[in-house]
């Protein structure tokens, strides 16, 4: 005779069963359900984002390095004077057809040659600041034609100026006449580099016209402030 060693399951048991398997059965119905009503999935939208746009700025000029001036040197700053003086020219022609010509067109010429001769004016000074390395051992001027040529297109650069200024005050006459001064200082340049004037000539420096000078009694007859 076999005997089931077993013990009989309690109504307990039966119970939690029933409640487990119920849960079951429950939650495969809530998925079923829930899924019929999932919202679709949005896609997910794709942003591109450019690259910024890399702006060129123009470079500031490089500032003028000081070395000491040679012939060569000065005969290019003398070439340079010489356009300066040729677009001085061409400006107050400009000014005196103001009748014809556009004011915002005039303006903007002006500003374009005060640049240009401000520019100029400062690699000038510059060479006239390092004209010290032209001293020698001695203490004296290797080459004192140097010195002087640049002073001279130092002034002429100055009566430039004032040779707009007259010609925007209407005053042609003194303008052409400036033109013609600093014309001059230009030429006494380039015939103290090529030795054709001696350094200590009373001649080497030019000088205002005695009818500019005495109407500047702000400037000396060298056209100095």
């Amino acid at each position: 005779m076999k005997i089931n060693l077993r013990k009989p399951k309690s109504l307990i048991y039966h119970y939690c069963f029933l409640c487990v398997l119920i849960g079951c059965i429950e939650a495969s119905l809530n998925a079923q359900m829930f899924e019929g009503k999932k919202p679709a999935i949005t896609p997910i939208r794709t942003i591109t984002i450019k690259p910024r746009e890399e702006v060129t700025v123009a470079a500031e000029p490089a500032p003028f390095e000081a070395e000491c001036p040679t012939k060569e040197t000065v005969q290019g700053a003398i070439s340079d004077c010489q356009t300066l003086i040729n677009c001085t020219q061409k400006l107050i022609a400009l000014i005196q057809n103001d009748a014809d010509a556009e004011q915002r067109r005039l303006d903007k010429s002006i500003a374009l040659w005060k640049n240009e001769a401000r520019v100029w004016k400062i690699k000038n000074d510059s060479r006239i600041e390092s004209c010290w390395f032209l001293l020698g051992a001695t203490g004296y001027e290797v080459h004192p034609e140097l010195p002087l040529a640049l002073e001279n297109l130092k002034r002429s650069g100055t009566w430039l100026d004032c040779a707009v200024e007259a010609a925007k005050e209407g005053k042609l006459k003194d303008a052409n006449d400036y033109i013609l001064a600093a014309r001059k200082a230009t030429k006494q340049a380039g015939k103290l580099v090529a030795g054709k004037i001696r350094p200590k000539s009373k001649y080497a420096l030019v000088g205002l016209p005695r009818h500019l000078a005495s109407r500047n009694p702000s400037k000396d007859s060298n056209g100095h402030i």
